[in-house]
């Protein structure tokens, strides 16, 4: 293959060409700093392992330490993204494995705008792709809802769950209970989830 291919579906891509992509690195981690300055690479692994850590209890009561809320959201987001992945969408990249990047500095930029605390002091790499590798194209926006506080119905969390794996756009979305909107319309920012090797 010597060209970009596009897959089975519009934000699934293969490809050995080199490209650049932008990457958040925290210098303050012992592993992304050793690999990203150090190492001066990233190399991501398949997604053919079973990659869930942990198996939700069926039988929750549904309360929880406010202390534990937000671990626990953004897990079972994880959980019932990987599980749609593995049911309808498997040759797509596993986020549990995959390295996570931006297409467009403008995106990373967008990223750190909307979510201050996550980048914080990190630091902004460009980085290059080495030989074969594959990734796919998200509205990451999507995660935002997926974790929020607010009680979601699991048609609601299925819908978005595959909205996010099929790549399409949070723009028009509004998270509603009860007929009413509790969430402002959300900005698109669209992450990669890459498997292969970056070098920096």
């Amino acid at each position: 293959m010597s060209k970009e291919e596009k897959d089975e579906a519009s934000n699934f891509f293969t490809a050995d060409r080199t490209k650049s992509f932008y990457v958040w690195i925290n210098t303050k981690d012992i592993y992304a700093n050793h690999n990203a300055n150090l190492v001066g690479s990233f190399v991501s692994n398949s997604n053919k392992e079973d990659n869930l850590m942990f198996i939700p209890n069926k039988n929750f009561s549904g309360y929880i330490s406010p202390f534990q809320g937000n671990l626990l959201r953004s897990y079972g987001a994880e959980y019932n993204l990987e599980k749609t992945r593995k049911e309808s969408y498997s040759s797509y990249p596993s986020r549990l494995v995959a390295t996570f990047l931006f297409e467009k500095e403008e995106e990373a930029m967008r990223y750190k705008e909307t979510h201050e605390f996550h980048v914080a002091n990190r630091e902004l790499k460009v980085g290059k792709t080495v030989g074969s590798y594959m990734y796919s194209r998200h509205d990451l926006s999507w995660i935002d809802f997926l974790r929020s506080p607010f009680l979601i119905d699991k048609e609601t969390v299925n819908s978005m769950v595959h909205s996010y794996w099929r790549g399409e756009s949070v723009q028009d979305f509004k998270l509603e209970l009860m007929e009413k909107a509790i969430s402002a319309r959300a900005e698109s920012i669209y992450e990669v989830l890459y498997i292969g090797r970056i070098d920096f």
